[in-house]
């Protein structure tokens, strides 16, 4: 059988870094059954008509452009078998069933197609990335991972994942809730592979500010730290957060922090936040919520959410707030009042600018407090 493999890119194509796990399996997955095998990017036509095509979905706020794919590809090869998996249709199949008709859906997770090694070699990437275990220990009402996970454990021959490459970017979303044992078997792993580890999905920091191995087990193989990421999703976590990034200084290594908000939080608990991490020259990634059902931004009464999130788009473009800049210093250091100020600045920009086409400089920025603290 001829087997398409179509990866769905929603923006552009050349700032897309990962496609999905599921697609590079079902390469060699077939492939091993003597399948003819086709990889393509959506928008992109198929060398030959296919008996069979795969889509993965991933962001449920994406699934109308996902499902627009998928129907055009739907009838462009309507003899074709429609076969879609992934994070988006696993929260709603009754959205894609309901919108395209006669496909086959598939949810949830088929533990028995962890053990397939992903395809690096007919499918490019810089770097390797999987999971070494699956779920989570924690029950977050906002998180997706309950539902498609569920409970945290070990995937067997995780190793498999790992490609000839230096980097190993683990998806893991509780890598550490694993235990001391399996997280010195990744560590040792990637030594002896000479790799380096990208903590992609954050780590726990309560479970590593409460377990002094952890940190041990990282001094020891600091040379395999590729990038550090934890998470802070919400006051509860307040105390650990200054305990890890203490715990962090002695190595002089420096974290990012994934920063959730909009979530049952007012705006001056975000900034306290906000302004703790600037304090302590860690970088942040903010997360704004979605609700899991709709994928939909939760809207605030005063509309800080919005504000921030222009914020974020005019000033920082790439998405990470350094602590150490100049400018996050101006922004976050001024008090609740002052930060209300500016971000609504940002916020009164957006009637009239894109924000891919302007970002304010420092000496901008420097112009808007100035004539803020006046």
């Amino acid at each position: 059988m001829r087997i398409l493999l179509v990866d769905i890119v929603i923006g552009k194509p050349s700032i897309k870094k990962f496609v999905p796990l599921a697609l590079r399996k079902l390469y060699n997955y077939y492939s091993r059954q003597g399948h003819e095998v086709e990889f393509i990017t959506s928008g992109e036509v198929a060398l030959k008509y296919p008996d069979i095509i795969c889509f993965s979905t991933i962001f449920l706020f994406n699934h109308k452009s996902e499902v627009g794919y998928i129907k055009a590809y739907k009838n462009k090869y309507p003899k074709a078998k429609i076969l879609v998996g992934g994070i988006s249709v696993s929260l709603r199949p009754d959205i894609f069933k309901e919108r395209l008709g006669n496909i086959e859906v598939h949810i949830g997770l088929d533990e028995s197609f962890d053990h397939v090694s992903p395809n690096y070699t007919n499918i490019k990437s810089s770097f390797s990335y999987g999971f070494t275990s699956r779920g989570c220990i924690n029950k977050c009402a906002w998180c997706v991972v309950p539902k498609i996970e569920g409970q945290i454990r070990i995937v067997d021959g995780w190793e498999n994942q790992l490609g000839n490459h230096k980097i190993f970017s683990s998806m893991d979303n509780n890598l550490l809730a694993c235990g001391e044992e399996h997280f010195l078997k990744v560590m040792q792993t990637m030594k002896s592979r000479k790799m380096k580890i990208d903590y992609n999905q954050g780590l726990d920091c309560v479970v590593f500010a409460k377990n002094q191995c952890f940190i041990e087990i990282m001094k020891d193989h600091r040379d395999n730290l590729e990038m550090i990421r934890f998470s802070w999703d919400g006051r509860r976590q307040n105390k650990y957060v200054e305990k890890t990034i203490d715990l962090l200084s002695g190595m002089n290594k420096k974290a990012t922090w994934y920063v959730l908000y909009g979530f049952n939080e007012s705006i001056e608990e975000l900034f306290e936040r906000l302004e703790y991490l600037v304090s302590r020259n860690q970088d942040i990634k903010l997360m704004r919520y979605r609700d899991i059902e709709s994928g939909e931004y939760k809207i605030d009464r005063d509309g800080w959410n919005e504000k921030v999130r222009c914020m974020i788009g005019y000033h920082y473009i790439t998405g990470i707030i350094s602590g150490k800049s100049e400018d996050s210093k101006l922004i976050f250091s001024g008090g609740i009042d002052r930060f209300k100020k500016i971000i609504t600045v940002f916020g009164d920009m957006k009637k009239t600018l894109c924000p891919l086409n302007a970002k304010l400089t420092t000496a901008h920025l420097t112009r808007i407090v100035s004539k803020i603290t006046s």
